[in-house]
């Protein structure tokens, strides 16, 4: 498994704005391959927004930066300031603990 956490801030357009946009991207998103789980996250009070995601393999996730869906969404004018961080599982653990839990 391969994990990547981005942050990024609203420009332009508040909270509620953001929400309505989240519900007509997660459709899409849960079509990308190798993407086992993305969690939406957010910190209202600092306006930080983004997301954890869980991919099958690097490689899914080096395919889904050549996507459409990831050129729209990194170069929106209403998401700035994007930070990314990538790790590799460890698998020693991660099978232990469950892994990416589910709702």
């Amino acid at each position: 498994m391969y994990v990547t956490h981005v942050t990024f801030n609203l420009s332009g357009i508040d909270e509620n704005a953001y929400r309505e946009a989240v519900k007509s991207l997660a459709p899409g998103y849960a079509q990308v391959p190798g993407l086992v789980s993305k969690v939406w996250i957010k910190q209202s009070k600092d306006g930080t927004y983004g997301g954890m995601y869980f991919w099958a393999s690097k490689g899914d996730y080096e395919n889904y930066l050549e996507s459409e869906l990831y050129k729209a969404v990194s170069t929106h004018p209403n998401l700035v300031n994007f930070n990314t961080a990538c790790y590799d599982d460890m698998p020693e653990g991660t099978s232990v603990t469950a892994g990416v839990c589910r709702f």
